[in-house]
């Protein structure tokens, strides 16, 4: 007897597999389409980093080939080219503090750069909203005023060492000295004194101040008493700097004479080599 093939199940077995193969694929198809969303975010930041300002390029620091010893001409220029997409502005620091904002050229005037002096500077191009591209830096060392123009002004420990001395007993050591600048600014003739009061003027010629005045120095007189004696100084600005907002004279050297000469005593004379620095 011939058996009849179970037609049925094999069409229902066939359903379920054909379900299953359905459900499979739509998975493959949600599990797409999720990771392309993902990816959306990346061109959006590639966006936002493009359109940072770009640097500034040659920077660059001018100043004058000779400075002068007057503040009101001290400056340095600074100057860059611009990037490939022109900023909304530039922002210029000197020494990690800014001192220059909104600047929309390209080159800064810096009044108050002062000679003798070592700067840092730092360019950035900036945008409309206030972000800033990659900085530029440059440093310089400022130029230095001749040491005729510098101002001889103020305390100065004055060393003296004696180099001879007709009298026994003379000796070398440090005093104060006191200068007085007879104008109001730059060098000029001075006026001279070991104490609180003035006894004498040196005149000023570039760098240099001489003058013989009669004053008390180191000789005394026949009983050690203090008199008044020629003194004759002679002294030249080895160094300055600037000390409150001018050029000034720092350091000094140079030499004294002094004579002394009375009926009845015998003459006297001293000479001394001068180093001096002045007291801040």
């Amino acid at each position: 007897m011939t058996r009849l093939r179970p037609t049925a199940t094999i069409l229902a077995v066939s359903s379920r597999r054909s379900l299953a193969l359905l459900s499979f694929a739509v998975l493959v198809l949600a599990s797409c389409t999720s990771s392309a969303s993902t990816s959306e975010g990346t061109p959006s930041d590639t966006v936002t980093a493009a359109s940072k300002p770009g640097a500034v390029t040659d920077l660059r620091i001018d100043q004058p080939k000779v400075w002068s010893a007057d503040p009101s001409k001290w400056q340095a220029v600074i100057r860059w080219s611009a990037p490939d997409t022109a900023p909304d502005h530039y922002e210029v620091v000197r020494n990690d503090k800014t001192i220059a904002k909104d600047v929309t050229g390209t080159s800064y005037v810096d009044t108050t750069a002062e000679p003798a002096t070592h700067y840092r500077y730092r360019v950035e191009a900036v945008d409309a909203s206030g972000v800033s591209g990659p900085p530029m830096n440059a440093a310089t060392k400022t130029g230095t005023p001749p040491l005729s123009g510098a101002r001889l002004d103020g305390k100065f420990l004055a060393v003296l060492s004696l180099t001879s001395s007709t009298l026994s007993g003379m000796g070398s050591g440090g005093e104060r000295w006191v200068f007085g600048a007879r104008c109001g600014s730059g060098p000029c003739d001075v006026s001279f004194s070991r104490g609180s009061s003035s006894t004498g003027t040196l005149k000023q010629t570039g760098a240099n101040y001489a003058g013989t005045m009669s004053i008390p120095f180191h000789i005394g007189n026949c009983s050690g008493a203090a008199v008044n004696e020629s003194v004759t100084i002679r002294l030249t600005v080895s160094d300055a700097a600037v000390v409150h907002g001018e050029w000034r004279a720092t350091h000094i050297t140079g030499t004294t004479h002094e004579y002394l000469s009375y009926s009845g005593c015998v003459p006297a004379s001293a000479d001394y080599s001068v180093k001096g620095s002045v007291q801040t």
